[in-house]
């Protein structure tokens, strides 16, 4: 029988799901593996968009600015790389700091959305599509700490 987590735990949540599964369905290998391949999506787009914000935006400095909001998720991104080339305790142990990293990538790119809107007047359909996709990510992502919490303890 698996051990069955709930609710929430330090270091993430779950959803009284078995310990060796993710989203309930997936096995946490297998999940903890799209996790890492989205986190490399998002790290692409977030190249994308900082290329793109860097050349179209009149002021320069709210591109510069919000590029280095997304150096964490160049370092999530790292981490994950390092696990798919080698999967060790030490490369899985850095995977729930992946996670933690995204949702810090997350809000400080929020909080310099809002702040572009009032400086540099960047329209306020921005600041909400960043709103909502930086919520529904950052509780996507405390629940993926958990997974990969889990994930690197089933290493021992």
């Amino acid at each position: 029988m698996t051990e069955t987590y709930g609710d929430t735990k330090k270091g993430g949540f779950s959803v009284r799901e078995p310990a060796n599964s993710c989203c309930c369905c997936i096995p946490i290998g297998l999940g903890v593996r799209i996790i890492g391949f989205f986190i490399l999506l998002e790290a692409l787009a977030a190249a994308w968009v900082t290329f793109t914000y860097i050349i179209t935006i009149v002021k320069i400095v709210f591109g510069i600015v919000y590029a280095i909001s997304f150096l964490p998720i160049f370092m999530s991104a790292f981490y994950f790389i390092r696990f798919y080339q080698n999967d060790t305790m030490k490369t899985r142990a850095k995977l729930p700091v992946a996670c933690l990293y995204m949702i810090f990538s997350l809000v400080v790119s929020l909080c310099w959305s809002a702040l572009g809107m009032l400086l540099f007047q960047v329209s306020i359909s921005k600041f909400f599509d960043s709103l909502i996709f930086s919520g529904v990510s950052a509780v996507l992502f405390f629940y993926f700490i958990g997974v990969c919490k889990r994930f690197a303890e089933s290493a021992n």
